[in-house]
């Protein structure tokens, strides 16, 4: 359904190009983009169409055996029809370089990230990949590959 003229792509976010996300002692340093207006279309697409065929997930589960009251309601809407909380406008493409990364200097070591990698500003998307997991402790596997 997508002009292959219209190229899916990522631009990193000049203002946070690193993410240092998660709990003390297993957080994830990750490499931060933007998707421009096609892929988040394309995204938008595919949570829409395919969240149906899942089975849950960790942020459901989590959700129904200790609900927080003090999450917002669109949070709460997206984890019960989508079972994730970051779909939408709360999806944050990104590369996760380190995880866990357990150490004390995370703000050092993601400012040292940033600069190993300023060069890569642009990350044209040519496939994507349709992932299964068979159990919830097992790696994620890829289907299928599709060229844009």
């Amino acid at each position: 359904c997508f002009d292959p003229k219209h190229t899916f792509l990522l631009e990193r976010q000049e203002d946070h190009p690193v993410g240092i996300w998660g709990e003390e002692g297993r957080r994830s340093i990750v490499l931060r983009y933007e998707p421009n207006s096609y892929l988040r279309m394309f995204h938008t697409l595919l949570v829409a169409r395919i969240t149906s065929f899942g089975t849950g997930s960790k942020f459901l589960k989590r959700y129904l055996t200790d609900p927080k009251p003090a999450m917002p309601p669109h949070l709460v809407q997206q984890i019960r029809m989508f079972s994730s909380p970051t779909v939408f406008d709360n999806w944050y493409p990104h590369f996760t370089l380190l995880n866990p990364y357990a150490g004390e200097e995370a703000m050092q070591v993601a400012s040292h990230v940033a600069r190993l990698f300023e060069e890569y500003k642009q990350h044209v998307v040519k496939t994507v990949c349709l992932l299964i997991q068979s159990h919830d402790e097992e790696s994620w596997q890829i289907y299928r590959e599709f060229d844009r």
